[in-house]
C-alpha cells in the first residue's frame, strides 16, 4: 500500500472550518446544559421564599387560633351561667335601681 502524504496544516486558516464547527458545537452544548438545568433550578429557587412565607403565615395563624380559643374559654368560664338568675333572685330590680354589693 502506498502511504498518502499528510498535508501540513496551514497557518493561513485552510482547516478553519472544522475548528469553527467544534467551537460552535461546544457552545451549543454549553448553552443547552444551562437551559436544561439552570431554568428549572431558577424556578425552584424563586418559589422557595414564597413557600417559606406561606408556611410562616400558616404557623402564625395556628398560634392565633389556639390563643383565641383559650381566651374564649377563659371568658366563657368567667361569665355567669345563663341558667342562674343574675340578681340573686328570680326577679329583676326595677329600672334605675341597682343591687347592693354583698359582703362576704
Amino acid at each position: 500500500m502506498l502511504a498518502t502524504p499528510v498535508r501540513p496544516r496551514s497557518p493561513t486558516g485552510q482547516n478553519c472550518g472544522v475548528r469553527k464547527r467544534i467551537v460552535g458545537l461546544a457552545t451549543l452544548v454549553a448553552l443547552l446544559a444551562i437551559v436544561l438545568f439552570g431554568v428549572p433550578l431558577a424556578t425552584l429557587v424563586s418559589t422557595y421564599p414564597r413557600r417559606r412565607a406561606a408556611a410562616e403565615l400558616e404557623r402564625i395563624a395556628d398560634v392565633a387560633a389556639v390563643a383565641s380559643r383559650q381566651l374564649a374559654e377563659a371568658n366563657r368560664s368567667a361569665m355567669p351561667n345563663e341558667n342562674e338568675p343574675r340578681w340573686g333572685s328570680t326577679t329583676r330590680p326595677a329600672a334605675g335601681l341597682r343591687r347592693r354589693p354583698t359582703r362576704g
